[in-house]
């Protein structure tokens, strides 16, 4: 009889428990058709969080600031990223949100814990959104990093490259060719050591190809820093498929390739001491279209320079991804014009501005110039357009002048001018002066370099070598 009781008090209790569960199940289920419904009335989309408005990036950028400093790409830029992602999804943080977290990582190099302090996220999903966001910029690679698909766009490209090199002759270029090295944290295990490069620092090569006006047009990344630029090329899809450049069209590299006619054609310069005035009016030509791909690398190292002059603190199989992500980035802000300017600050002068796109344009209308006494002075010697050796008009000066003798100065260099630099810099009524208590001396220091100094020097010598090599 017990038993009896007991069980009957067991079934009415489960199926209470039953009822109260779909009682529960069906509350909830009204309150999700409500929200639909109402969403679909008001043609809102259904989202399960709400923006943090008290964020100050979030502020920034909902506020209609610029994008750079935080994200560094203009809105239009980011707004084409969106666009070729199609993310539109009805569940998670939203699209936009997470390309925002993306691209603040991207941008900054912080670690995962700090751009979740940054955006007030928990780190596991900082984590899940770099790693999902990164496959999908990669996804849409073929979009934006593909060779030229028509005769046209060959042309184009082949044009461009005639107006870098200044010189018809290489309006068949195709592109132009070099390796970078992407510094990397050590990998551990026996084969930790391969990815030391010839600079000593552990890394992985990127290969890629450019057209004209500094956009990556193939890449190819992941061989470790040890390998040598023409080994990866052998073993990039490029060389092995052999389908472009395509017949009557090379590429342009540096002395580091070797000089190929198949599978790829590939020029490089003449190898030194080059043999006369035509070899040497070659290399001169070819550096100046070959040059494009070293500025591209750099633009992209500028935007991103958290990534690419810092070791990334990510796994050594996650690294292609990142990088093959800054490329289509790098490639979206050319197409939009998007040209990063870097602020330089000092500490007792205003931040002076330094646009990238000045340098560039400054390099490319030298060749449209055609004023007669233009100079090319970024080649490392004053030359003719012909590539002969220019004279400095003062150094005829000083060659006709029979006053001098030519001779060599003094170690201590020109007493006249030693003693106007002292009158200059201490005064001319100076008691140091008038005391004979001051030594002067006539020398060229180039920043950056090392200055020694012999050990028995006291301390106020040393003291103005330093002033003096800094």
């Amino acid at each position: 009889m017990e038993v009896l009781v007991v069980c009957l008090i067991y079934n009415v209790f489960v199926e209470m428990e039953m009822e109260r569960k779909h009682r529960r199940q069906d509350r909830r289920r009204r309150r999700l058709l409500m929200c639909r419904h109402l969403c679909q009335r008001r043609g809102m989309a259904r989202h399960y969080c709400v923006i943090n408005a008290t964020v100050p990036v979030l502020q920034r950028y909902y506020g209609g600031e610029d994008t750079r400093p935080d994200f560094r790409l203009g809105r239009e830029a980011m707004q084409q990223l969106m666009v070729a992602l199609k993310t539109d999804r009805q569940h998670g943080w939203g699209p936009t949100l997470e390309t925002l977290v993306f691209l603040f990582w991207l941008a900054t190099g912080s670690a995962y814990r700090v751009v979740s302090r940054v955006f007030s996220m928990p780190l596991q999903t900082v984590f899940r959104v770099v790693h999902r966001m990164v496959d999908e910029v990669v996804a849409v690679l073929p979009h934006f990093v593909h060779l030229p698909r028509t005769q046209e766009e060959l042309q184009v490209v082949g044009g461009g490259f005639a107006r870098l090199a200044h010189h018809q002759a290489f309006g068949k270029a195709a592109g132009a060719v070099d390796g970078c090295h992407i510094r990397i944290k050590c990998p551990g295990g026996p084969d930790g050591h391969d990815y030391h490069n010839r600079k000593l620092f552990p890394s992985v090569v990127l290969q890629a190809v450019c057209d004209h006006q500094g956009r990556f047009i193939d890449i190819f990344v992941g061989y470790p820093g040890s390998v040598h630029d023409a080994r990866t090329l052998k073993n990039s899809p490029i060389y092995t498929r052999g389908n472009y450049p395509p017949p009557g069209y090379f590429l342009l590299a540096d002395g580091g390739y070797p000089c190929l006619q198949e599978p790829l054609a590939l020029i490089t310069p003449y190898k030194r001491p080059v043999r006369g005035m035509e070899e040497q009016r070659f290399n001169y030509h070819h550096f100046r279209g070959r040059t494009i791909i070293e500025r591209a690398f750099g633009m992209m190292k500028t935007r991103f320079r958290c990534i690419f002059l810092e070791a990334l603190e990510v796994q050594t199989l996650f690294v292609p991804k990142v990088v093959t992500a800054c490329v289509i980035l790098h490639n979206i802000c050319v197409g939009v014009g998007d040209v990063l300017e870097e602020v330089v600050e000092d500490n007792n002068q205003p931040p002076v501005e330094l646009s990238l796109s000045s340098a560039v344009c400054c390099f490319l209308s030298l060749g449209e110039d055609v004023h007669p006494l233009k100079v090319n002075l970024g080649v490392g010697a004053y030359r003719t357009d012909e590539c002969q050796p220019w004279v400095l008009p003062v150094e005829k000066m000083i060659v006709e002048d029979s006053s001098l003798n030519h001779e060599y100065l003094p170690i201590l260099g020109l007493p006249e001018l030693r003693s106007a630099a002292s009158k200059v810099a201490l005064g001319e009524n100076s008691p140091a002066i008038k005391d004979g208590r001051r030594t002067t001396m006539q020398c060229l220091l180039m920043p950056g370099l090392p200055t020694y100094a012999p050990t028995t020097t006291g301390t106020e010598q040393r003291r103005v070598w330093t002033v003096l090599a800094s």
